[in-house]
């Protein structure tokens, strides 16, 4: 005997919740446990092509008092506006996720020179200046980290995009930083 069933329904709430635990809720944007699923192709990827890639950690400036003086309704509607910001400043191939709070990643699977990831930073840091509107201004500090040996792990480049980002804050916000050997020294 035979037995016939409609499973479109199970297959809609199947994706629905695929889509919950890859995405971030606020901003729709990958979150971190897809940003590492798409490193390790692009790791791999660049690997195997012998191409550089890119990541850059992107930290919003003095967010907390925004979120104290606008209100978390105003600041969750900033966070989804620098969202949308920052994918317009990024190639389609490219990656942008929300880790956290304030804190965006941007993956650039294929950069040709290491100033290439510098360029998309500017772009980024100059889009977050313009105001939102309610007038409230944003800036950001942005780590960058680089593809060097072909061996460096998805942990190994988040953290060294890490470390340029709060040198880049120290250095006094609003900037980005490249990552270089002697900022894990000095943390």
């Amino acid at each position: 005997m035979w037995s016939f069933r409609d499973i479109t329904e199970f297959k809609k709430t199947e994706s629905q919740l695929t889509d919950r635990a890859c995405h971030d809720a606020l901003t729709g944007l990958p979150n971190r446990y897809l940003l590492s699923d798409r490193m390790g192709q692009a790791l791999a990827q660049a690997n195997r092509d012998k191409k550089k890639l890119a990541l850059l950690f992107v930290d919003l400036d003095h967010f907390k008092k925004i979120n104290d003086r606008l209100g978390h309704f105003a600041a969750d509607r900033m966070l989804k506006e620098t969202a949308a910001r920052i994918v317009k400043c990024v190639r389609g191939v490219d990656t942008v996720a929300r880790i956290g709070g304030d804190e965006f990643v941007v993956l650039l699977p294929i950069v040709n020179q290491a100033r290439d990831a510098g360029e998309v930073a500017g772009k980024i840091l100059a889009t977050l200046q313009m105001p939102f509107d309610d007038e409230a201004r944003v800036s950001a500090s942005i780590g960058i980290s680089v593809l060097e040996s072909g061996d460096e792990s998805f942990d190994t480049l988040m953290q060294r995009a890490d470390f340029a980002m709060y040198y880049a804050k120290q250095c006094g916000r609003n900037r980005y930083r490249y990552y270089n050997s002697a900022m894990s020294v000095a943390a």
